[in-house]
């Protein structure tokens, strides 16, 4: 058996934007149900209303109309 055994592999890096707590993913978020959702996947966009969630605030009643690509590349950056 290897000396280090059960430990992740610096070759093997670790996937982007692996959630620390997969629980949280199971939560409701701004872009369930949410008639902008593809388009926003699609464009790297980002509403006020995901940046909250993000950032674990009250989100239910923040916009989703003001979606922007700005939000979106300062919260998750380029790679995201």
């Amino acid at each position: 058996m290897p000396e280090h055994a059960g430990v992740e592999s610096a070759a093997v890096p670790a996937p982007p934007n692996r959630h620390e707590d997969s629980r949280a993913m199971l939560e409701p978020s701004p872009c369930d149900n949410c008639a902008r959702s593809q388009r926003c996947a699609a464009e790297y966009l980002c509403c006020s209303a995901f940046a909250a969630f993000l950032h674990g605030a009250d989100w239910r009643f923040r916009p989703r109309v003001d979606a922007t690509r700005a939000r979106y590349q300062a919260l998750l950056g380029d790679a995201a």
